[in-house]
């Protein structure tokens, strides 16, 4: 792929280079397949993102602006399953540890961060993939998650965390989050005693 096009958001080029990342990196599929993948959702994210970028407003149409993989509704965000057909990927979700119920990427001016939620583990996983260096720096990351650079997160591939042990019960349940995801934004509150969760705003 050329480099990125100065019409269209770096943030846009760095999400869609971390779908390509999971995909290469799973085994499954090509590297072809995966080039493929990655130059149709980058097109894709281009109307995706028309008349919702606000640099001066970076939350503003962040929930339009975010993609989302939900392994326990059987179906990917569309944007993916378009890029997936045009790659000639048959099934997207085994590109993914089967472990994994959700990833969800929130696109913003200025960065570029992804929400992981595993079966087994209660809280979900945020994490910086790509922050602009014209932001306030942000804590430093774990080893893992270190780059070259101090404001870019380059993590190998997805990393669960530990294995359940034989008696944890495994979680179905987002976190608490204040993102926007889709056309609002939704606060989930969890609890130990009954499964499930509730929208609480």
């Amino acid at each position: 792929m050329s480099g990125p096009n100065s019409s269209l958001p770096i943030e846009v080029h760095k999400a869609a280079a971390w779908w390509k990342k999971q995909l290469e990196q799973s085994g499954k599929i090509s590297t072809e397949k995966a080039n493929t993948f990655e130059a149709s959702l980058i097109n894709l994210l281009r109307e995706k993102v028309i008349g919702h970028w606000h640099p001066d407003k970076p939350w503003m149409g962040q929930g339009h602006r975010s993609i989302m993989l939900d392994r326990l509704s059987s179906r990917p965000d569309p944007i993916l399953a378009r890029a997936a057909v045009s790659a000639s990927i048959e099934n997207i979700f085994d590109c993914f540890p089967v472990h994994l119920e959700q990833a969800t990427m929130w696109i913003d001016p200025g960065e570029v961060v992804i929400k992981l939620w595993w079966s087994y583990f209660q809280r979900g996983v945020e994490e910086v993939w790509y922050r602009s260096p014209h932001l306030p720096p942000v804590a430093a990351p774990s080893p893992q998650k270190l780059s070259t650079s101090a404001n870019e997160y380059h993590p190998s591939y997805i990393t669960p965390p530990a294995s359940p042990g034989p008696h944890q019960q495994p979680f179905h349940t987002p976190p608490p989050s204040n993102r926007s995801s889709g056309n609002h934004t939704q606060i989930y509150s969890w609890s130990p005693k009954s499964p499930g969760f509730t929208v609480t705003a």
